[in-house]
């Protein structure tokens, strides 16, 4: 299956209500077919995506611009949570300890990260030292890391339970950092950090370092 999450000005509006900006739809991808229910009720345009299992099912998690997370059963579309996180909706989400948890962030400067299926808080929030743009989840020494990209040029990273920095921040882009993206090689995880008119960082988590030249 996949999950499509629609812009602020979605053209397929002209359909009908169930058609609007924001909306987050599932597609079959044998048949291109829609499955379940448009998921409607986003202010603006979709900023991230994410699936998480939950005993009812995966659901589906959708942050926006205006800062709503809304959780929904994929099959069905039907509303679980919704969350109230920061403008911009930078997201990502995990499974901890058998627990569905997702992290939200924007143009405050901290991030927060909350329990999906209750839309309760846990723990207090985490300073950035600046507004979020990106936000990845990966695993690091056993526990489970939050990664941060955003207006102080850095990669920061975070103890998703406890809260606490991992490190000192990673510095050596000139510009804001837009994209993380995570792999891992030879079992080691590594991060490429992307911002504007700059060349792609490749970062080694595990010795907290950059990998070759800018």
């Amino acid at each position: 299956m996949l999950v499509t999450g629609g812009g602020r000005f979605d053209l397929a509006s002209l359909l009908g209500e169930d058609y609007l900006g924001g909306a987050v739809r599932c597609w079959d991808l044998a048949t291109g077919e829609k499955i379940g229910k448009t998921v409607t009720g986003h202010g603006l345009g979709v900023t991230a995506l994410a699936t998480v299992p939950s005993a009812r099912g995966p659901l589906v998690l959708s942050s926006s611009g205006e800062g709503a997370l809304v959780v929904s059963a994929l099959a069905s579309g039907e509303r679980v949570a919704e969350i109230r996180g920061s403008y911009n909706g930078a997201m990502a989400a995990a499974v901890v300890g058998g627990r569905s948890l997702a992290v939200t962030g924007g143009h405050d400067s901290h991030i927060e990260v909350w329990d999906v299926p209750t839309g309760e808080a846990v723990g207090g929030p985490r300073e950035t030292g600046g507004y979020v743009q990106t936000i990845a989840v990966t695993e690091l020494a056993g526990r489970a890391v939050v990664l941060t990209g955003g207006e102080d040029n850095t990669l920061r990273m975070w103890d998703l339970i406890t809260g606490r920095p991992v490190g000192e921040p990673l510095a050596g882009h000139a510009d804001v950092i837009q994209a993380i993206t995570l792999v891992r090689v030879d079992g080691r995880p590594v991060a490429v950090t992307e911002a504007r008119d700059e060349p792609p960082r490749v970062w080694d988590l595990a010795r907290a370092g950059q990998l070759g030249g800018a």
